[in-house]
């Protein structure tokens, strides 16, 4: 059914008397929801003082140090349209910022937990820190994917399960992921090669990492973390160093933001999801032309408040994460 059946035609006029009602109406929620982002921008700017001493003191380049440059810029262009009253283009931006951030999160943590045991890790390749759409395709047809956080306990618990451990598997798990690392992240749910396979991989756009090396690093991190447990890093050991070379599973933005949130107790995934019913302009969600409903800037600042809120909390625990781990 098209436009002109279902709502009342409105001329040039009345719509612009519309959306000057409209924008007069939402002028106070508006204000209120820049100061929110002002207020945002500041966060990270000192935020970012504070990974910049961090980086300086552990010779580490920290992927979300660089990204907060970048989600400045992406605030500043929510204003902007905020202003402009294109709430669906509001939501898309959050969505953007939360996947980016994650991303960006989950391969800091997981380099720098490296760094607390050896500073070998200071010539490993950061895979995730460019992600190319190449590297994607092929690890689709490699089956070289990680989907959801459940992917990562299935693989975890496999590996406990062929070791034979005496222990609870699934408190087990839970130690490896609140401690996991590069090195052992990747052999766990890295896709091993064939010799035949290795030939076609475009090295340009996937990194491939030899298992030995890996296994080299991954074993200080397991010794720190399995002090007492000999078994779990034999098994380790044991069952890696029978395979070759390996290239990283490619991880779903679902998997990223399920890491963070598992991690640091947070709601990413739900929020990208509930943020993705107002990023196109039909009329279930409102919002058709700018400035055509009041509902929605009330909407909006509530849900700026949640986003903001979740952003200042996620990063001052990734700051302690960072220093916790510290050498």
């Amino acid at each position: 059914m098209g436009l002109r059946k279902e709502f009342p035609s409105l001329d040039e006029v009345e719509l612009e008397r519309v959306q000057k009602i409209v924008k007069e109406l939402s002028q106070k929620d508006i204000e209120e929801i820049l100061e929110e982002i002002n207020n945002c921008i500041h966060d990270l700017e000192r935020t970012r003082k504070k990974l910049t001493r961090i980086s300086k003191r552990n010779d580490a380049h920290l992927m979300v140090l660089f990204y907060l440059l970048q989600m400045v810029e992406s605030l500043r262009a929510l204003k902007f349209l905020i202003e402009r009253g294109c709430i669906s283009s509001c939501y898309r931006e959050m969505r953007y910022i939360l996947e980016n951030l994650a991303w960006n999160m989950m391969a800091d943590i997981l380099l720098f937990r490296e760094l607390k045991e050896t500073r070998e890790i200071g010539l490993f390749i950061n895979p995730y820190a460019e992600v190319a759409k190449e590297w994607f395709e092929e690890a689709k047809k490699l089956r070289a994917t990680i989907n959801n956080i459940n992917d990562f306990k299935k693989m975890t618990k496999k590996f406990l399960d062929e070791i034979d451990v005496k222990e609870n598997i699934d408190k087990l798990e839970e130690v490896i992921f609140h401690n996991i690392s590069y090195s052992i992240f990747l052999l766990l749910t890295g896709r091993f090669l064939h010799e035949e396979e290795k030939k076609k991989i475009s090295k340009e756009f996937i990194p491939i990492y030899t298992t030995s090396d890996l296994l080299k690093i991954a074993k200080r991190r397991l010794e720190s973390i399995f002090k007492d447990q000999p078994k779990i890093v034999n098994g380790f050991l044991t069952k890696f160093s029978k395979q070759d070379d390996i290239i990283p599973s490619y991880p779903s933005t679902t998997f990223v933001l399920s890491f963070i949130d598992r991690l640091f107790s947070t709601k990413l995934q739900y929020m990208y999801d509930e943020y993705s019913f107002f990023t196109h302009s039909y009329f279930a969600s409102w919002h058709i032309i700018p400035f055509s409903s009041v509902l929605e800037f009330k909407i909006l600042k509530e849900e700026i408040k949640k986003f903001v809120n979740t952003i200042t909390e996620l990063l001052k625990k990734y700051v302690d994460e960072l220093k916790d781990k510290r050498k």
